[in-house]
């Protein structure tokens, strides 16, 4: 398929509206045959010049010499079927390949017709035939060679110039014979072919969503498309996996869980059970269970991605990192998880969710570089089903950390010509539905607009896909810590601004916001203005802004792909002036994810973390604004240290860590910790902060003698935590909707809270043909 914008063929068979570089369709190769037709019958093309610029302007601007001038004495149908296939408009040339190959076919039998009577009739009885022939004579009634048959004389020269003739158009039947094999064989194989499914896969569609208001986590449809199963509830707590009928709406709960989560894989391909895999603490169970519920049965998997089962339900896929975590592999097994064999084994690239092709001998799989960021700039490739090397398809890379619980989200078509994912297609900020055709990689859009598709799952026809479509809409409110008094200073939108950083000083307000598509941009509001002021556009995802004690200043990474600025390399930390001038380079680009933390007060002093290639470590960070030297100032080999805050006079730490729940097994619990600080490194005596509080975003208060923070588990409203009296009290009382994110005013009198809803879809996509 040719695309707008682009030229590609010989110059000299283009069409006018391929040569502008326009949209095409079937009519460009009419035009091309109806090129190849005058080639064969005046011995040249009918577009000429020097140069290809110069075809080019014929092609769009000139008529080519007619045929009729070249070759005299041939039937007006054939100079009109060459004239029509050549016309500049494509609407007014052939419209259809069946259409040229009929008016071929009618010239075709008339000239035979002719033909065989010029070679078995007497000179008079020709001569009364032929002006019985209104077609054929009135455009050449005045012709050199119809004079001479017009003759009531017939000579034995007139004789013979109709033999000349007779032989000159067995030519052009010949020709016509050619031209009309070829147009069939091109065209007609093009239409009697059976079209693959990712040519008309969803070309055409419906779109329905479900009136189901809850908290969705993962979809399943059934291979008949009979049932919608999903998983809904509390996050990292609660789990409830539903049965939908999808024909009258009618649900039943399966099971429910305490203390865990629950994430769907699939139903069985008999559609009898449901494969979903559990887990609290770290630690993930696969299991299955009956489609009318009953027993769970935890299978004997150790994995760490989703099952795929073969099309013949005998076997099924999964992959794992050797403990070390220096191999990944992908292993076959029985589907109960026994017998168990590695088929590909790689210490190159990291692997996520294998899947088995409709007929069984390919797997598809995501994969990266694991020399870089885990889950950034992966690719999408396959193996045979019996090993051997990755082969991309296509060269899109993906963002798998952006897009729902599955990380990789594909399913095939069921004739193995396209894959559907929901996915972040880099440098793009939001996850959306592709088709990527195989084996190129050729990609389609499904969905394209600002709201999140986090899952995909298809029936066995591909007649009916399933999706979350996840909207969020927030805006940035402002808290009077002593009048208790709330307003809200930007519009609620979809472009999450302050979501991933705002702070303040000078009555400005710094922070991120999306431009909805491909980059998170610097934004400033003053609040006595109220005016929005764009500092930095289009370099990327902006992330972590720090503004200076003086408030001139401000630094931030950028954590994103840029794709729009080759300049502005991926994480590297920034610096620019209030206004949005200087910005300059602070920190050369690294190949891990950055968040800024502390400005020391007299601005010689930078601490980010730094997280490593695999997420699960962290290192803390110092940087000399002075000399540029970086220092480790705590080496995370051993824990994934996160949520860091820094006191504003720089003493105390507060962080949360992963440790073992106990020596006995490698159950990990998160706690947080608050120690001292004193600007190099951490204090050996940390302690945790009391109950079971998950502190999803915390700040100092002015005064270093308490936090404010939201729960995850309690995302409405901000608590305040003294460390003398090792009390929480409630601060604000919205009680309905979430905090996303918030920061506290220089003089401690303000909180500015980023608050929204996000709203779950369940949305069904049906293919109509």
């Amino acid at each position: 398929e040719t695309k707008k914008g682009m030229i590609m063929g010989s110059v000299g068979y283009m069409s006018p509206e391929q040569a502008r570089g326009k949209e095409v369709d079937a009519r460009t190769d009419l035009w091309s045959v109806g090129v190849v037709f005058y080639e064969m019958l005046t011995g040249k093309t009918p577009f000429q010049g020097d140069t290809m610029t110069d075809i080019l302007a014929n092609i769009i601007h000139k008529e080519p010499t007619p045929i009729s001038e070249q070759l005299p004495n041939n039937p007006t149908e054939l100079y009109r079927i060459v004239k029509k296939s050549l016309r500049k408009n494509a609407d007014e040339r052939y419209q259809t390949a069946r259409d040229l190959s009929l008016d071929l076919k009618n010239l075709r039998r008339e000239m035979e017709l002719e033909h065989e009577l010029e070679l078995s009739v007497s000179p008079e009885r020709l001569q009364a035939i032929r002006s019985k022939s209104n077609d054929i004579q009135k455009t050449v009634d005045e012709d050199k060679a119809t004079k001479i048959l017009s003759n009531p004389i017939i000579t034995e020269t007139s004789v013979e110039i109709a033999r000349v003739k007779s032989r000159y158009r067995t030519a052009i039947l010949g020709t016509l014979g050619i031209l009309l094999i070829g147009t069939l064989g091109y065209f007609g194989y093009g239409y009697l072919k059976p079209k693959r499914l990712v040519e008309t896969a969803f070309k055409n569609k419906v779109i329905e969503k479900l009136p189901i208001s809850k908290i969705i986590f993962s979809i399943a449809i059934s291979p008949d498309g009979k049932y919608l199963a999903y998983i809904e509830g509390e996050y990292g707590k609660n789990g409830r996996l539903v049965l939908r009928q999808v024909e009258t709406g009618s649900e039943k709960e399966i099971l429910a869980v305490k203390d865990s989560q629950i994430v769907l894989n699939s139903f069985s391909s008999d559609g009898n059970y449901f494969y979903f895999h559990k887990f609290s603490n770290a630690v993930t169970k696969f299991c299955r269970v009956s489609l009318l519920g009953g027993d769970i049965k935890e299978m004997d998997v150790n994995s760490n991605s989703n099952l795929s089962f073969s099309p013949d339900g005998k076997t099924m896929l999964f992959n794992r990192t050797t403990p070390d975590n220096k191999i990944e592999q992908i292993f076959v097994s029985d589907t109960d998880g026994q017998n168990e064999s590695a088929i590909f084994s790689s210490g190159d690239y990291y692997i996520l969710n294998p899947t088995y092709s409709p007929d069984g001998n390919k797997i598809l799989f995501a994969y990266g570089d694991k020399t870089k960021q885990f889950g950034v700039n992966a690719k999408i490739g396959w193996i045979p089903a019996s090993g051997g090397e990755i082969n991309s398809i296509g060269n899109s890379e993906w963002n798998l950390l952006g897009s729902g619980n599955y990380k990789a989200n594909f399913v095939w078509l069921k004739d193995g010509s396209g894959i559907l994912i929901a996915n972040i297609k880099m440098p793009e900020t939001t996850p959306q539905i592709f088709l990527l055709s195989f084996p190129d990689g050729e990609i389609k859009s499904l969905t394209e607009d600002t709201s999140r598709y986090e899952t995909v799952s298809i029936t066995t026809d591909n007649k009916m896909l399933g999706t979350i479509k996840r909207t969020t809409v927030s805006g940035i409110w402002e808290y009077d810590l002593q009048t208790g008094k709330s307003s809200q200073i930007t519009s609620s939108t979809h472009l999450l601004s302050g979501r991933y950083g705002i702070v303040e000083a000078n009555n400005n307000i710094v922070f991120t916001k999306s431009n909805g598509k491909d980059s998170r941009d610097l934004w400033l509001i003053n609040k006595e203005s109220s005016e929005e002021k764009l500092i930095v556009s289009q370099k990327g995802n902006i992330e972590f802004p720090i503004i200076s004690s003086n408030g001139r200043t401000i630094l931030f990474t950028n954590n994103g792909n840029t794709g729009v600025s080759t300049v502005f390399p991926t994480h590297a930390i920034w610096g620019v002036d209030i206004e949005g001038s200087n910005l300059k380079q602070i920190k050369s680009p690294s190949d891990v994810t950055q968040q800024l933390i502390w400005l020391s007060s007299d601005e010689k002093y930078l601490v980010f973390r730094e997280w490593t290639v695999s997420w699960n470590e962290a290192k803390i960070k110092r940087l000399n604004l002075v000399t540029a030297e970086i220092t480790t100032i705590f080496d995370g080999s051993k824990s994934n240290l996160s949520r860091i805050y820094i006191s504003p006079d720089g003493k105390k730490v507060i962080y949360n860590s992963k440790v073992k729940q106990n020596a006995k097994d490698d159950v990990l619990i998160s706690k947080n910790y608050i120690t001292d600080f004193d600007g190099a490194k951490f204090g050996e005596n940390s302690f945790s902060l009391p109950g079971d509080t998950d502190l999803w975003s915390s700040r100092f208060a002015p005064d270093n003698k308490s936090i404010y923070y939201f729960d995850w588990g309690n995302s409405a409203d901000i608590w305040q935590f003294d460390f003398a009296t090792q009390k929480s009290t409630k601060i604000t009382n919205f009680n309905y909707d979430t905090i996303y994110n918030f920061t506290v005013s220089r003089d401690g009198k303000k909180l500015y809270i980023v608050r929204g809803n996000t709203t779950d879809e369940v949305v069904l996509i049906k293919n109509v043909e």
